[in-house]
């Protein structure tokens, strides 16, 4: 009889540049430097806007990291909030997760590559009776602005 293989529970630093990076890319890092540049008119300004969501980022990551330590379990955020609060608030934190948090990074990467696939070639219009449409008249929805 063939022997039973197990899971390794270990990332390798190969995986781990590779997560790290394909995070930066989806997320766009390199279509947000031009409207902060529009917006600031300074590189001094924008360095320090970058650093300091850098170390912003940084002190996340190392609270993270110190929770994970102190509960070593498997299941991540939902996991940590379950016993650190309770059962509501991990219920609470899976659905917000699931219908708003993922969602709305996946709608940004998304929305960051439609515009640089526009960019390259130009996109047939879906939905042309949608041109004007406007809810109370607040949010507008154009081509414009969508894809400019």
């Amino acid at each position: 009889m063939a022997a039973q293989r197990t899971l390794i529970r270990t990332l390798g630093l190969g995986y781990v540049i590779i997560v790290v990076i394909a995070n930066i890319l989806g997320s766009g890092v390199y279509k947000k430097i031009a409207p902060m540049a529009a917006e600031l008119n300074s590189s001094l300004w924008i360095l320090l806007a970058w650093g300091v969501a850098g170390l912003i980022t940084l002190f996340g990551a190392l609270g993270n990291a110190e929770v994970a330590g102190m509960l070593a379990d498997t299941g991540g955020e939902y996991v940590y909030i379950k016993k650190i609060y309770n059962r509501f608030f991990a219920f609470i934190y899976g659905w917000s997760l699931f219908t708003a948090i993922q969602s709305a990074a996946i709608a940004s990467v998304a929305y960051v590559f439609a515009q640089s696939l526009n960019s390259l070639v130009s996109l047939p219009q879906l939905f042309p009776n949608l041109n004007d449409f406007s809810i109370g008249g607040i949010f507008t929805l154009s081509r414009s602005s969508i894809l400019s």
